[in-house]
């Protein structure tokens, strides 16, 4: 009972933050490109969109981190693919903000991402060859 109220928990705050994503990209942040002031008030939009975004999905990743701990049933593989799927949900809100404030910051940024994948699999590549190779026997028989 208590792994379903952290995934309604994670699901109510991943939620939030799609909506400010969303809306921060489709209306802040090109309204913003159009108001003609001194300083680059898309990027400062971008980045307080970023840092709503970036409260909501860490208050996610803390619930699902809980709900990967409460998983004594799951097995390894299982966990991976939660814990991948994670990732990649905080990727896909944040990256793009930090991408409308600046560039160089969402190449890092996406870089950095796509280096956290790489060590997920790596830590968990026992579990991936395991359920392959289940997977494969399971065809042959």
């Amino acid at each position: 009972m208590r792994a379903l109220s952290e995934i309604s928990r994670a699901v109510a705050r991943y939620a939030t933050a799609f909506l400010i994503w969303l809306f921060s990209l489709l209306v802040l942040i090109p309204i913003a490109h159009e108001v003609p002031v001194g300083v680059p008030l898309h990027a400062l939009i971008a980045l307080m969109a970023f840092i709503a975004v970036a409260l909501q999905t860490y208050d996610a990743t803390k619930a699902m981190a809980r709900v990967l701990n409460l998983m004594e049933w799951a097995s390894k593989f299982q966990k991976f693919i939660v814990a991948e799927l994670v990732l990649a949900v905080d990727a896909v809100l944040l990256i793009p903000l930090l991408w409308a404030a600046s560039p160089v910051l969402g190449g890092i940024s996406l870089m950095l991402a796509l280096t956290c994948f790489a060590v997920v699999v790596l830590l968990n590549m026992d579990a991936i060859i395991e359920y392959a190779l289940t997977s494969i026997l399971r065809k042959k028989t």
